[in-house]
């Protein structure tokens, strides 16, 4: 079985492009195929859903504090759908994809 995790949403992408410049994020079929490529292709190969470059830690920190926000919120609401997430669920070990 796949291990479930958040597709990204348009919201999830415009976000990104806000704190970083669009020139710099590629989404889907924008994604050079030269970054097709999974180390563990034995849980199978997809193509990134996105492509960001950033300049400096401040990106990569906003980027990373919103990742951990949605993708704990989502967790928890999967886990239990009928769950109103208001605070951010403790992922011990595990990573934002």
């Amino acid at each position: 079985m796949a291990y479930p995790y958040k597709k990204m949403t348009s919201e999830d992408f415009d976000y990104i492009r806000s704190v970083t410049a669009s020139d710099r994020v590629w989404v889907g079929d924008e994604i050079a195929k030269e970054y097709y490529r999974d180390e563990m292709p034995e849980y199978g190969v997809f193509p990134p859903e996105l492509y960001v470059e950033v300049l400096n830690k401040e990106e990569i920190s906003a980027i990373m504090a919103y990742a951990y926000k949605e993708i704990s919120r989502w967790y928890a609401v999967a886990q239990e759908p009928d769950l109103q997430v208001e605070q951010p669920v403790n992922m011990v070990g595990s990573c934002c994809p």
